[in-house]
C-alpha cells in the first residue's frame, strides 16, 4: 500500500514540510512520483536559500539534494503545475461526498441507489449553475469525470478533508480562502483524521451491484503513523440534499447499451 511519511511534525517547519509532502501526493497520486520529488527538492532549497532551518536541509537531502535539483523545473512551474490539479481535486472531492450523501438516502426521494453514474451526473449539473472560477476547474464531459476520478482515487479520502476543512473555514471567515498558516498549524489534525473517516467509509462502502468496496485500502494512500480507533474518529457532516439535487436526480436517467 503506499504510505504517506509526513515526519515527526514537531515544529513549525516540520509541520510546513509534512503539509507540502500530503499536497504534492495529492497534486500527483500516480506515476508521476518525480514531480512530488522535484517540487520538494525546489521547495526545500528555496527554504534553506530563505534561512530555513536544519529540518529543510534534511528534506533537501532526502529528495536527492543537488542532483536532483539541476534536473528539476523551477519552483513556480512546479508550483503551477500543482495548482493545475485543483480541478482533480474538486472532482475526488465531489465524487466521494456525494457518494457518502447519496447513502442511504430516502429512495422515494431521489429514486434508486447510489451509483457513480448519478453522482457524475449531478457534478455536471452543479457545473452549470457554478461560478465562471468553478466552471473553469470543473470538467463538462463525462469521461474526463472519469478519468480524473480514475486518477486521483487513491487520494480522494484526502481531498475529501481538504476541501471540507476548506468550506469550514470560508464559512467562519466570511468567505476567505483556506490560510496556509491554519492548515499547517491549527487544522493538519483534523484534516488527517477526518481522511481517514472518509477512508474508512469508503472500505465498508460497495456501489449497487459490486461485491468489492469502493476503496482497497492496499491502493489507498495512507498516511504512516496515523491510526484511530474508529470511535475516537471525527465525523464527517453530510448535508441533506438541495432542492435542485433532488430535481438532477429525479431528472436523471440510466444510460443504455444504445448509448
Amino acid at each position: 500500500m503506499p504510505e504517506l511519511d509526513l515526519g515527526s511534525l514537531a515544529t513549525d517547519d516540520e509541520k510546513a514540510i509534512g503539509v507540502y509532502k500530503l499536497l504534492t501526493v495529492m497534486a500527483w497520486p500516480r506515476e508521476e512520483d518525480r514531480k512530488r520529488r522535484d517540487y520538494l527538492v525546489s521547495y526545500a532549497s528555496k527554504c534553506i536559500a530563505d534561512g530555513g532551518g536544519n529540518a529543510f536541509e534534511i528534506l533537501f537531502t532526502e529528495q536527492g539534494g543537488h542532483g536532483a535539483i539541476h534536473q528539476s523545473l523551477p519552483l513556480a512551474k512546479l508550483a503551477k503545475a500543482m495548482e493545475d490539479r485543483m480541478g482533480r481535486w474538486l472532482v475526488a472531492y465531489h465524487t466521494l461526498k456525494m457518494l457518502m450523501r447519496l447513502d442511504g438516502v430516502d429512495t422515494q426521494v431521489v429514486g434508486d441507489q447510489a451509483s457513480m453514474n448519478k453522482v457524475r451526473h449531478l457534478i455536471l449539473r452543479m457545473r452549470e449553475i457554478a461560478s465562471e472560477d468553478m466552471k473553469s476547474l470543473l470538467p463538462s464531459q463525462t469521461a474526463t469525470l472519469r478519468q480524473w476520478w480514475a486518477s486521483h482515487k487513491s487520494v480522494a479520502h484526502l481531498c475529501t478533508s481538504f476541501f471540507m476543512w476548506e468550506m469550514v473555514t470560508r464559512g467562519s471567515s466570511g468567505g476567505a480562502s483556506y490560510p496556509f498558516e491554519r492548515l499547517v498549524f491549527e487544522d493538519l489534525d483534523l484534516v488527517l483524521n477526518s481522511a481517514l473517516t472518509a477512508q474508512r467509509w469508503g472500505e465498508a462502502f460497495s456501489l449497487p451491484g459490486e461485491t468489492s468496496p469502493l476503496f482497497d485500502r492496499d491502493q489507498m494512500w495512507n498516511v504512516e503513523g496515523l491510526v484511530a480507533e474508529p470511535e475516537k474518529l471525527p465525523s464527517i457532516r453530510i448535508s441533506d440534499l438541495s432542492e435542485w439535487e433532488i430535481e438532477a436526480l429525479n431528472s436523471y436517467k440510466a444510460p443504455t447499451a444504445h448509448d
